[in-house]
């Protein structure tokens, strides 16, 4: 029984330390956080561009008036 949990221990933290297979993970999260990280960004965007144009269509309005 020793020797089974021994054994089992070994062969977790074997593919905890081993370097092998892990580009594809890696390159998923990057990609994730940058989709991520573009979101957020346009929608400040979107929403500084709509007050920008709330702002010059005000002006307009008024300088027809």
């Amino acid at each position: 029984m020793h020797t089974l949990f021994l054994e089992t221990y070994r062969k977790v933290t074997s593919l905890f330390t081993s370097q092998s297979g892990q580009d594809l993970p890696e390159y998923a999260f990057a990609v994730a956080m940058i989709g991520l990280g573009s979101v957020a960004g346009l929608n400040s965007l979107a929403s500084g561009i709509a007050v920008a144009f709330n702002n010059v269509s005000g002006e307009i309005a008024s300088a027809l008036l």
